[in-house]
């Protein structure tokens, strides 16, 4: 039987991706100036949702900073209005987009499901790898770069006398990192991997630098702020020491800094206390079946509408297939929306037994 995947696969006449994710650049090398964007076509279907890998797949990303309005369908029934402002931002997958709406992908309650949100829902992030741009001249190994999904406050600040210029701040509680930036930088969704907090291999000649510290772009106190640490020491990595001040690295979610600090503001590497956060909820609905929808079956978001998501284990959900129906309507929970009603289509009937459409392909 030919798979949901395959036919739309076939409709597919030609996709061009391009690799995407330029990786931190590790302690101690050479710094690469602001590169192109990484780029990639959006060639990841709904029906393929259900296959192997497929999230670490997915080069496109975007930090949801609000719970607003999502729907299934660009064009179907909104499921959830509201507005609750996140905490803290979570990464998510994305497959699509259009000018003021983002499609994510929800892993949650066995099943991957495309959804449609609002583009003001996401988090401002660095698009492109790129460096703070300075008014005084600097060592070209010194400054500050971010990498693409570093996370930026809401507000920026515009440039009166250069409208490509924009004024950013990294979000993020341990340290303030703010400077400007091209606003070609600044978007909502990005290529590439997630930023990670730590450093993979691991900080080279680690120490602390202490709380109220200040990282500074030359070895002077007149020379610019390039970093202020926050109210708790950060780990750093000591580069080089010309008393009394020493040349360090920072390497945060995305963000790396590189300047000077004084003696006094060093001391020996303490390991850090780790925090950690997550999410999690469940759902009941005791007024209907349940039915028992297979790996990989198709989900759809209304009777003869389109496939939104695919079902990733075998599993009984809530839900209602009436007689001598074609359809089943079931339940799933999304990572952060609740839960919405799905259809699974019947391909046909053997005896008593069920053969639902599946969205896998074929071996």
């Amino acid at each position: 039987m030919t798979s949901k995947v395959e036919a739309m696969r076939t409709a597919l006449i030609a996709v061009a991706i391009g690799c995407g994710g330029t990786p931190t650049t590790p302690a101690i090398d050479p710094v690469a100036p602001m590169a192109k964007p990484a780029f990639a076509s959006y060639a990841i279907m709904t029906g393929e949702l259900g296959d192997a890998g497929i999230i670490s797949r997915i080069p496109h990303h975007a930090r949801l900073a609000r719970l607003g309005r999502m729907w299934l369908a660009l064009d179907g029934q909104l499921q959830r209005d509201s507005a609750e402002q996140l905490a803290v931002s979570e990464v998510l997958p994305v497959i699509g987009e259009t000018r003021d709406r983002v499609r994510v992908v929800s892993s949650d309650d066995d099943a991957n499901l495309a959804l449609w949100i609002e583009r003001a829902d996401l988090a401002r992030v660095i698009v492109r790898e790129s460096r703070f741009e300075t008014v005084e001249r600097m060592d070209p190994g010194v400054g500050v770069w971010l990498a693409p999904g570093t996370e930026l406050e809401t507000e920026l600040k515009q440039d009166a006398t250069n409208r490509e210029h924009v004024g950013v701040t990294v979000r993020d509680t341990a340290i303030e990192i703010a400077g400007w930036t091209s606003t070609k930088a600044v978007g909502t969704v990005w290529v590439g991997d997630v930023p990670k907090l730590e450093l993979d291999p691991p900080l080279i000649n680690p120490g602390t630098l202490a709380a109220g510290a200040r990282v500074h772009s030359a070895p002077s106190f007149d020379a610019t702020d390039l970093a202020l640490v926050g109210k708790e020491s950060i780990q750093v990595a000591i580069l080089e020491s010309h008393k009394p001040w020493h040349e360090i690295e920072i390497i945060r979610a995305g963000a790396r800094v590189r300047g000077f600090v004084r003696d006094e503001e060093l001391s020996d590497f303490d390991t850090p206390i780790g925090h950690g956060s997550g999410h999690g909820h469940g759902y009941g609905v005791s007024d209907i079946g349940r039915i028992m929808i297979p790996v990989n079956a198709c989900l759809y978001d209304r009777v003869n509408g389109e496939v939104v998501g695919v079902n990733t284990k075998s599993r009984e959900r809530h839900g209602h297939l009436p007689p001598s129906t074609e359809w089943a309507r079931v339940y799933a929970d999304t990572e952060y929306w609740g839960v919405v009603e799905v259809y699974a289509h019947v391909a046909m009937v053997r005896g008593s037994e069920i053969i639902w459409e599946t969205c896998a392909a074929s071996p």
